[in-house]
């Protein structure tokens, strides 16, 4: 090779630290503009290779695969590729970026610089004052010891301090943590205490609160700048959760020991605590058999995994199967619901119900019910009563039983296509609508037409423009027709 030749080489590290001369130095990738001193050689994005930095001061780009990077000594410069990357950065003061899939980065001793990638990440900045910034994805984010900055970019992101060896003091409104330093939240919706007693503060947007293993107390406020609502956990210990105004929801879905709440007395008792509940509107179950009861308002109430009792008292009620891993069998008027090895419920008190993501059976009783069936192909079943069935994504039956039964607009499973329409002329009725179904509603308009009889759709007018679909209203029993 000509002295030229090598001038114009770059010599970089290698996984298994051999030393290869590779590109010209024009080609050599770069991270945070600086030219790579170690390149990763694993392309598989289903294999772990472990990447080694030295005690200087290194520049260490991961490739395609999942690998396991050590920085070691050194403040270095280490990028993310395209693989789940596993980072520890190592004492020094590092700065570390993320790569395409959900990464871990620990920043180690220093006074590091995390960022997270376009996917869900992990960012753990260590002893020294950080700086931890989230990418797109969800991020847990722990600043550690030290006075940190943290950042959680786009969509929602929570810091975590579970590692404190004291009590936390949280608010999201002023943006500040204290007890393990004094640390600084921007862009955070989430919150996860210490062991020890917290006091966590939410804000005016959604967040999730939880708890650890201390007396904590913990607050939301009204969800009023998004229009959701706040979850607010618990995990041991004697503790106040305190929904404020708006929706809240007490979730206990994460406790492996039963537990028994009541909305209206304001209490959860377990084995291992006692909770108040105020302003606490919904409830979500543990994963053992729960006694779950709600109050005069209208309640949500999720039993989750476990033989759960449920009692939705007064209001407007529903009983929700939203998160089962299996197929329900739910039926309002027994009072019944069965989901394999997920559980089999009791309830009393509800009006509405919602199933799983699964292919459920979902019965209704004698009263006004609102069914949802949400995923794959259900069979809801209305009874009497004035109805709503909502059948969500899939091909789903659908009986109203007696009365004036509705059938969501909007959802595939009740909804038929018709020609776009620009003129005032009426529509053909489409095949099959009128042995099928009682009334129809067209999109866009307020009116309920008869079908007995009629062979053509209502016409578009300027103030009520056509649809590409129309709703479909009315008992009997029947299968929606796909859009």
């Amino acid at each position: 090779m000509s002295n030229k030749a090598l001038r114009n080489a770059a010599i970089v590290f290698m996984a298994g630290s051999m030393l290869v001369p590779v590109h010209p130095v024009s080609a050599a990738p770069t991270c945070f503009g600086k030219r790579a001193t170690i390149v990763g050689t694993n392309r598989d994005p289903f294999k772990s290779v472990e990447l080694n930095g030295t005690r200087r001061n290194d520049v260490i780009i991961s490739l395609a695969g999942s690998d396991v990077i050590n920085g070691r000594g050194g403040d270095d410069l280490i990028c993310g590729g395209g693989g789940d990357d596993y980072i520890k950065a190592g004492a020094g003061n590092d700065k570390v970026k993320g790569g395409a899939l959900s990464d871990t980065i620990y920043g180690g001793a220093g006074r590091d610089q995390l960022w997270g990638g376009p996917q869900s990440d992990g960012l753990i900045g260590g002893p020294g004052n950080d700086r931890l910034i989230g990418g797109h994805g969800f991020e847990s984010l722990i600043g550690g010891p030290g006075d940190d900055s943290i950042d959680g970019g786009a969509d929602y992101d929570a810091a975590e301090f579970w590692d404190s060896p004291r009590g936390i003091e949280a608010d999201l409104r002023a943006g500040t943590a204290a007890g393990y330093g004094l640390d600084t939240l921007v862009s955070i919706e989430g919150l996860v205490g210490s062991n020890h007693d917290d006091v966590l503060h939410g804000d005016d947007f959604s967040n999730e609160i939880q708890g650890g293993a201390g007396d904590d107390i913990i607050h939301a406020y009204a969800s009023d700048a998004d229009g959701g609502l706040d979850i607010l956990r618990s995990s041991g210990g004697t503790n106040v959760l305190d929904g404020g105004d708006g929706p809240d929801i007490a979730s206990y879905n994460g406790n492996p020991w039963p537990v028994n709440a009541d909305l209206a007395t304001g209490t959860m008792t377990s084995d291992y605590g006692t909770d108040t509940l105020l302003g606490i509107e919904h409830l979500v179950g543990s994963r053992e058999n729960d006694t779950l009861v709600g109050n005069d308002e209208d309640n949500i109430i999720f039993g989750s995994v476990g033989d759960d009792f449920m009692d939705g008292r007064q209001g407007v009620d529903e009983v929700a199967f939203d998160d089962s891993r299996m197929p329900v069998t739910a039926d309002l008027g027994a009072g019944t619901a069965e989901a394999d090895w997920w559980g089999s419920d009791t309830f009393v008190n509800f009006e509405n119900m919602a199933g799983s993501s699964w292919k459920d059976v979902l019965v209704g009783d004698d009263g006004d019910n609102l069914i949802r069936g949400w995923g794959r192909n259900d069979s809801l079943i209305g009874l009497g009563g004035n109805d709503q069935l909502i059948g969500g994504l899939g091909t789903d039956d659908a009986d109203g039983g007696d009365g004036i039964d509705e059938c969501e607009a909007e959802m595939h499973n009740c909804e038929f296509d018709v020609p776009l329409q620009t003129s005032r002329e009426p529509w053909s009725m489409p095949p099959g609508v009128e042995a099928a179904f009682d009334m129809v509603v067209v999109s866009g308009q307020q009116a309920l037409w008869p079908v007995t009889g009629r062979s053509t759709l209502p016409r578009c007018s300027f103030l009520a423009p056509c649809a590409r679909s129309a709703a479909i209203l009315g008992g009997g029993s029947h299968t929606c027709p796909s859009a």
